[in-house]
């Protein structure tokens, strides 16, 4: 399975923008800030300016007479004597990261007139400390008071509240408890999921696609799948399901769809399904309704919820791009440790997806050349119950060299016979569990 674009795209973004905002919180920033002050009528001496700077920022590059007390984050400036009415302007170099912060301070000194000491407090600085380019934007973003409250007031309740929608979706469906009813609920539970969670959402898909009974859950067995071209609506195969209820085709790059159907169940017709080079095809699941009194009730609105959940599957890689990119602009405007974990969330389950779908088993085998080790096409491949020594099925290779079985626990072997190669038998196989035959078959070139 390739990586979606709006995978690469939600994954470098969000790395993007976490580097981003790390270096602009942590970036220092120089700037200059001009302390002034007016003397009165009288001259004083001995004049000491107390500067008191917060946590974030400190003066740099200090000039004669200055001394910085990290302890006491105080600025202490020595100015010996001023004169009457005397404007007095202290440029201070300060460093720090992007961001407005409050400074403080005060005067002690000597009336030289009358020799009496005196102490006086400064009217408190606000200065700004400006970044360049996006640190500008970002900051001018967080300034603006009404970005920031519906940021805190809209966008996180709704992220909330969908999540509280997908808990009591998973409460509600324990207390029902009525068959006609359960098909509504659960019908409607599955979409209040999906909207609550299905951000969230990672489901390992298997590699063959199952009908199961929507009211009980439990795989239907030989209901008839058939695949047709969307085109000239041309049937390409027929395969019936297995006792676990799952299908499995090999087809050309193309676009198809399903029909579904099963005595005693509602016939099923899918979407256009689009099968492109190198993907499994057709790995999804089929529910299929019942054909009863009770279930007759709830048709109408089966019948809409699963025209609803198709938009929403169509609809669901977007829901999860826009949510991720709308988890990186809560964070940008509201910087705070709950966001960031929203959006670490995102990333970790889209990382948390890419292995996943690493481990997905492929769901075909091959037939490959020993030479050329490229594939090949028309072998007659056949598996074989070796309890029984019974021929089970038998599968002529594509054009990509490709087969697909769908096994049940027990032992088998494999033959392959071509024209122009060896005839080939595999060693006994034993399969513990439902799964299909997919490891590669090489063939020998001779007589």
């Amino acid at each position: 399975m390739g990586i979606s674009f709006l995978f690469k795209f939600r994954l470098v973004f969000a790395a993007a923008v976490m580097i981003f905002l790390t270096v602009s919180a942590f970036a220092q920033i120089a700037q200059q800030v001009i302390f002034t002050f007016v003397n009165g009528a009288s001259p004083v001496s001995n004049l000491t300016l107390f500067i008191f700077f917060p946590e974030q920022i400190q003066p740099v590059n200090l000039s004669a007479g200055m001394v910085w007390n990290l302890g006491t984050r105080t600025l202490n400036v020595a100015i010996s004597q001023v004169e009457s009415n005397q404007k007095v302007s202290l440029p201070v170099s300060i460093i720090g990261p992007a961001g407005t912060y409050q400074i403080s301070g005060k005067l002690r000194g000597q009336w030289t007139q009358i020799g009496q000491n005196f102490e006086s407090d400064l009217i408190t600085v606000e200065t700004t400390i400006r970044g360049t380019g996006a640190v500008s934007v970002v900051q001018s973003i967080r300034s603006n008071l009404q970005v920031v409250a519906v940021a805190k007031n809209v966008a996180l309740p709704i992220a909330i509240t969908l999540e509280v929608a997908g808990a009591s979706a998973l409460v509600s469906s324990a207390v029902t408890a009525n068959a006609s009813l359960a098909v509504h609920i659960a019908e409607a539970l599955r979409f209040l999921q999906f909207i609550g969670l299905g951000s969230f959402r990672i489901r390992r898909h298997k590699p063959w696609g199952k009908v199961f009974n929507r009211l009980t859950g439990r795989a239907i067995k030989n209901a008839t799948v058939r695949v047709f071209e969307v085109t000239f609506q041309k049937l390409k195969d027929t395969q019936f399901t297995d006792e676990n209820g799952r299908f499995g085709f090999l087809i050309s790059p193309g676009s198809y769809y399903l029909v579904i159907s099963k005595e005693g169940f509602q016939d099923v017709k899918t979407a256009a399904l689009n099968v492109k080079g190198g993907e499994e095809a057709f790995n999804i699941e089929v529910a299929l309704i019942p054909e009863s009194g009770a279930i007759a009730v709830a048709k109408p609105l089966v019948k809409f919820l699963n025209s609803l959940m198709k938009i929403i599957n169509i609809l669901n890689p977007w829901i999860l791009a826009l949510g991720t990119l709308a988890s990186i602009g809560i964070l940008v405007i509201l910087p705070t440790l709950f966001n960031v974990i929203v959006l670490l969330v995102y990333v970790s389950l889209d990382i948390a997806k890419f292995f996943l779908s690493k481990k997905i088993l492929k769901s075909f085998g091959r037939v490959i050349d020993k030479l050329t080790q490229q594939p090949l096409a028309l072998v007659v491949v056949r598996i074989f119950d070796v309890d029984k020594n019974w021929l089970l099925t038998s599968r002529v290779t594509d054009a990509y060299g490709r087969f697909k079985f769908l096994v049940t626990p027990g032992n088998y072997y494999i033959t392959c016979a071509k024209e122009g190669y060896r005839a080939y038998a595999s060693q006994p196989l034993a399969v513990t569990k439902a799964s299909l035959v997919s490891w590669d078959i090489i063939l020998e070139p001779g007589v």
